[in-house]
């Protein structure tokens, strides 16, 4: 529902990282989001444990 009100492009991207990370459509929403309130939250990079 959220992401129907996004512009067509961020809906695009959103969904793009989602398949391509293969995390669920709400976690890459839940971390956008607390990435721009929060600038020490868990971010996409962070989401990356196959790269350690």
């Amino acid at each position: 529902m959220f992401l129907a009100v996004l512009p067509e492009r961020i809906q695009r991207a959103l969904l793009a990282h989602s398949q391509e990370t293969q995390y669920p459509l709400e976690m890459v929403l839940e971390m956008a989001i607390a990435g721009f309130l929060d600038s020490e939250a868990i971010t996409f990079a962070d989401c990356r444990p196959e790269d350690e």
